[in-house]
């Protein structure tokens, strides 16, 4: 027996579950019993006669089957298919209709009909093998769908990976070069101008050495995460690595115009970062430069990152790129490309410059100061290479180079006879913090025949403070091998004097511009006095560079400071000139003193 209208169904131990939504009783008997006979009786089968009661079913259960008929007393055609497809897609849809139109079959399919059968044509071997292979290319579709939605998936989670950084989620350098590129295009067209600032978080790897590299890894997030909300929609911000990020952002007509995302960018610093209940105050060095004041994408991210480093050497938050950072930006490459010939031609060299002790007190000191004279760039100043040597791989070749030359001026001076106590070397922070440094070092002594006795290694202050931990050890290996250590450009602002009590030091170089003027000073000299006693009662000598003059000379003696440096005793020279000069000792330096 047919059920004529829902809810009612006809029950019993079934193997399939059909829907038939045909409107004529007599269709919808000759179905009931092809379906009964096709599934030897265990066919659960419900009927609806339209579209409405159809629709009401399908959102209650579901079916393995539905039979659909396509002309129905509330809809007609493809419109059924449809319909009945949306409310249950994942169903095979078998159409019966009473003309043999292809096209209707066709568009039937094309509506999410699986299969299409024709009344007038329907006998039980078919009628079943319609319903059979309806089924299966429904299985098929979704199958196909699932593995299409799979691989839909997995290509936007491997685009997602190939433009957004996995750290922090924000767009990752390659993404930000296409989309700066285009945005570059649009300002040329419209004739407007575009700012890209970049900035970094100071103290970065003072946090990630201190702290752990979980905890720089979720200062980074929130960093980023803060970041997103003070751009605005326009604006495109991106992780470039490391602790780097940049914005480039379109602005009119005015420069200007990026002030106050500059102001946005800084406020992400206002308030400490909370990482393990731990709070990280941070801050952050910014550059920006201008499109189309640089002509191209690599032009304005180098004008940007030079002005970046530049407000983090003067100890500011913001640098704007100037025409003067470029000039020097062109030097600073013309050097790098430059260095590696220098070493293999032998190009660098020392001059030594002396530091001499108080009248009875001590022998003849000297510095050895890196020079370079190139084919290509004439003198180079050190100011200028010595930077970027810094930062490069030759930086261990040229510090070989000027202890073999120290070597060769101690042998000279033991031959002449001339009382040369110590030679003073510079070396850089990011030597220091290098495991295997130390050890070169001490090897190179071993080599040119050098008491680790007569060497100081001289380093910033500045420098030494910035990567306090790291080099401790190392400057301990060092002096327990007897070799002293001096910190440089002492008084230059970067310190607090408790780290005084920390450093493995033996003397203090004081900064030159607190010498410059000292005699009329009476700040300076309070100051000086002052910096002599600590380092006096710290068991640490103190030596005054930038000496030019007998009144700053007489004044600093009077201050207790224990060697003197500059221009009014001499200037640096090679091995041949200082020998030269300094023999007759210091009889010699003593009668200028007077």
């Amino acid at each position: 027996m047919i059920v004529k209208s829902p809810p009612h169904l006809q029950s019993c131990t079934a193997k399939g579950q059909f829907l038939v939504v045909e409107d004529n009783p007599a269709d919808a008997e000759l179905i009931q019993v092809m379906l009964e006979g096709s599934y030897h009786n265990l066919a659960d089968i419900t009927l609806a006669t339209t579209l409405q009661q159809a629709t009401s079913l399908l959102n209650e259960r579901k079916f393995d089957a539905i039979l659909l008929d396509l002309h129905l007393p509330d809809s007609s055609g493809a419109a059924t298919v449809s319909a009945v497809s949306k409310l249950n897609p994942n169903t095979a849809i078998l159409v019966l209709t009473g003309t043999q139109d292809e096209s209707i079959a066709v568009e039937a399919l094309s509506s999410g009909a699986q299969d299409y059968l024709s009344k007038n044509e329907v006998s039980s071997t078919n009628f079943s093998r319609s319903i059979r292979y309806a089924q299966e290319r429904k299985a098929i579709e979704l199958k196909l769908k699932a593995a299409l939605e799979e691989t839909a998936d997995r290509n936007q989670k491997l685009e997602q990976s190939a433009h957004h950084d996995f750290l922090t989620t924000l767009p990752n350098r390659a993404y930000f070069d296409s989309q700066a590129r285009r945005t570059l295009f649009r300002a040329a067209r419209t004739g407007s101008e575009v700012a890209l600032i970049y900035f970094d978080i100071n103290k970065f790897k003072e946090i990630n050495d201190s702290l752990g590299h979980s905890t720089g890894d979720e200062l980074l997030r929130q960093v980023a995460a803060r970041a997103k909300t003070v751009v605005r929609s326009s604006d495109f911000i991106a992780r470039l690595g490391g602790d780097e990020f940049v914005i480039i952002a379109d602005i009119t007509n005015h420069k200007n115009e990026c002030y106050a995302l500059v102001e946005r960018v800084l406020s992400c610093f206002a308030e400490p970062f909370t990482v393990n209940t731990q709070e990280i105050f941070s801050s952050a060095s910014v550059g920006v430069a201008f499109y189309p004041d640089a002509g191209t994408l690599e032009t304005l991210i180098q004008r940007a990152d030079l002005a970046m480093y530049e407000a983090k050497k003067n100890a500011g938050n913001v640098c704007f790129f100037t025409a003067t950072m470029e000039t020097t930006y062109a030097r600073t490459m013309s050097i790098k490309s430059e260095l590696s010939n220098a070493v293999t031609n032998r190009e660098f060299g020392a001059e030594f410059q002396a530091y001499y002790p108080l009248e009875g007190k001590g022998n003849l000191c000297a510095e050895a100061l890196a020079r370079w004279t190139s084919p290509t760039l004439g003198k180079v100043g050190p100011n200028d290479f010595i930077p970027v040597v810094e930062r490069s791989p030759v930086n261990n070749a040229l510090t070989r180079r000027i202890v073999a030359q120290c070597g060769d001026l101690l042998a000279q001076a033991e031959q002449s006879n001339l009382k040369l106590d110590r030679i003073n070397i510079n070396v850089s922070a990011s030597q220091l913090i290098d495991r295997s440094f130390a050890s070169y070092l001490l090897r190179w002594f071993t080599e040119d025949g050098i008491d680790p006795e007569r060497i100081c290694i001289e380093i910033t202050e500045r420098e030494m403070i910035n990567n306090i931990d790291a080099c401790k050890s190392h400057i301990n290996l060092l002096r327990d091998k007897g070799v002293s250590i001096a910190l440089d450009d002492f008084g230059s602002g970067y310190s607090s004097i408790t780290h005084l009590l920390s450093l493995p030091i033996d003397s203090l170089k004081l900064d030159q511009m607190l010498v410059k003027d000292v005699q009329t000073n009476t700040r300076h000299q309070a100051l000086n006095a002052g910096i002599a006693e600590m380092a006096h009662r710290l068991g640490m000598r103190v030596i005054a560079e930038g000496v030019e003059t007998l009144e700053e000379y007489n004044t600093m003696k009077n201050l207790g400071y224990d060697y003197f440096q500059g221009w009014y005793f001499s200037r640096a020279s090679s091995i041949e000139t200082f020998l030269k000069e300094h023999l007759a000792t210091r009889q010699q330096s003593n009668h200028r003193s007077n």
